[in-house]
């Protein structure tokens, strides 16, 4: 996939990490490093002049640097950079019984690591999770309020999925990016308004590939007695082809998607469908706005979502940047777990007896053990029976980032310490299992002649995301850890688009076993 993205700090880890959206990363520079050498120059010549002073900033200063360096790797080890910094300060004051020095020698320290920050703190970027980079903490709008929605919209419509609406609107802007390069816009419009049709629309293009969509987040919507809207942000990749050019983007545009009261979601089977959202019938090149089939009125809304408009929000040509250091950010805060999971997990066991939270476990160590092989490997046909297949597109974009810039993202010795169960929601199609996954191991990036580039081959990373895991509402069982497929129980062989190659069984559509849809990191999971 040729399409670019959004200059980008890459914390590479298999399935999460990697961002399609801006804003720097890593480690200090050689401005900060060249302030440390002077300031380390100063304290030596403290120590022979005036130890009585250089004495309580040393014993200080170490202790207060663990505490300091504690603290920002896990939120919950400050109170150890409490405790350490009040036995330097008891250090310090036995050391010079004038305990003015040691206040002083803690507002110098204090005063350089401000310093210090300054040049190598710079802000983690937003991680790319595959369905939603999360808002910032203490925003207006959080994913708490796409739950708030998506619960309104199923008092209406029992029949509406979130995980079958996230397929339907990844699908509408791939068959839309393909219609406004092949000039067929107006076949869409039982789909969206005349006059984004109309702002959209470039007569120099002849075709858009290499489509990707990288993340949808719902960042705004009402729902009413006679009709629901959902503002959604989209981060997607594509190229546009002209007569004399060729040319990659990466988009970050809000769309907004309406629907009339009474309308009925789509089964997962039509998702990718765009016919008369009524009948079904073909539409025509020339759409009007009555079907020619059941005669019925088409572009209200009426039967389907419908976008009433689109907002550019960032439109670059910039190649994502693939290395680089960022520390990790939430993993030492408590697991977000929803206050409904008990109830959850005792009607999922009432439908199903057979299903066990510890089989999801041992299925889960089975995928992750063979996503980071396969990620390692740059090839990850092995994970196709195991991601949905949004996610594994979205995968398949870093891979392929990745051997275009000559660079391996390697994991290794990869192994999972715990779970924590934080969610399960159930709709007419599918039940969606969230955990926490505690894990560690090394992490870094070499290029072609195998020169680390960032990470590191010797200090292992300790890190936690939030994976969900589907599965089809009709299947009951215990969940499998055994690498056969789990609809005819051969080894598995699975094509690209995600099927058996023995019983030609979708298997990544989760119809058979559960399968990984979406991975969020912990600074931005709400629950």
């Amino acid at each position: 996939m040729p399409a670019l993205l959004w200059t980008a700090e890459a914390l590479a880890r298999p399935g999460g990490g990697d961002s399609f959206s801006g804003g720097g990363g890593g480690g200090g520079d050689g401005d900060g490093f060249e302030l440390f050498f002077d300031i380390a120059i100063m304290l030596i010549d403290l120590l022979i002049n005036y130890p009585e002073i250089a004495g309580p900033v040393v014993v200080v200063g170490i202790v207060l640097g663990l505490g300091f360096f504690a603290a920002t790797k896990q939120g919950a080890l400050r109170f150890l950079f409490g405790a350490l910094s009040l036995a330097g300060a008891v250090a310090g004051f036995l050391w010079v019984p004038n305990f003015l020095y040691v206040v002083i020698g803690v507002l110098v320290l204090v005063a350089m690591m401000v310093v210090l920050g300054s040049f190598s703190g710079k802000k983690k970027p937003r991680e790319w999770s595959t369905a939603a980079p999360q808002q910032k903490k203490g925003s207006a709008k959080t994913p708490a309020s796409e739950r708030a929605l998506f619960k309104k919209i199923t008092r209406q419509d029992p029949d509406f999925s979130p995980v079958v609406f996230a397929d339907f609107v990844y699908a509408l802007y791939a068959e839309v990016q393909r219609a406004r390069g092949a000039q067929k816009l107006p076949m869409l419009k039982p789909y969206m308004s005349d006059e984004v049709r109309a702002a959209i629309t470039n007569a120099e293009l002849t075709s858009v590939e290499d489509v990707v969509i990288g993340s949808m987040t719902i960042v705004d919507g009402t729902v009413k007695d006679d009709a629901a809207t959902l503002e959604i942000e989209l981060e997607t990749s594509l190229s546009e082809y002209k007569r004399d050019k060729t040319q990659s983007y990466y988009h970050r545009e809000r769309w907004r998607l309406m629907r009339l009261a009474g309308a009925k979601s789509r089964p997962p089977e039509r998702v990718s469908t765009f016919h008369c959202p009524n009948c079904g019938a073909p539409l025509d090149p020339e759409q009007s706005s009555v079907c020619r089939m059941c005669r019925e009125t088409i572009d209200t809304g009426r039967f389907d979502w419908r976008i009433t408009s689109i907002i550019a929000q960032e439109r670059s040509e910039k190649a994502p940047a693939l290395t680089g250091n960022v520390a990790e950010q939430g993993t030492g805060e408590p697991t977000v777990v929803d206050a409904r999971l008990n109830e959850a997990l005792a009607e999922l066991k009432a439908r199903d007896p057979a299903f066990e939270v510890e089989g999801l476990f041992r299925r889960v160590r089975l995928v992750f053990a063979t996503f980071q092989a396969a990620w390692t490997k740059r090839d990850l046909k092995a994970m196709r029976p195991f991601l949905s297949d949004r996610l594994f597109v979205a995968q398949q974009y870093w891979i392929a980032a990745y051997k275009r810039a000559g660079l391996t993202n390697v994991s290794e010795n990869a192994r999972i310490t715990r779970f924590e169960p934080a969610r399960l929601t159930s709709d007419k199609y599918y039940d969606a299992f969230t955990l926490r996954v505690f894990a560690t191991g090394l992490d870094y990036t070499v290029d072609a002649s195998g020169k680390v580039v960032s990470g590191s081959k010797k200090n292992e990373r300790a890190f936690s995301e939030y994976w969900t895991f589907i599965r089809s509402a009709e299947k009951h069982g215990a969940a499998s850890d055994a690498p056969t497929c789990p609809n005819c129980g051969a080894a598995l062989d699975i094509n690209m688009a995600g099927s058996c190659t023995a019983c030609d069984a979708k298997v990544s559509s989760g119809r058979f076993d559960w399968v990984l849809s979406r991975i969020e990191q912990d600074e931005v999971y709400r629950g």
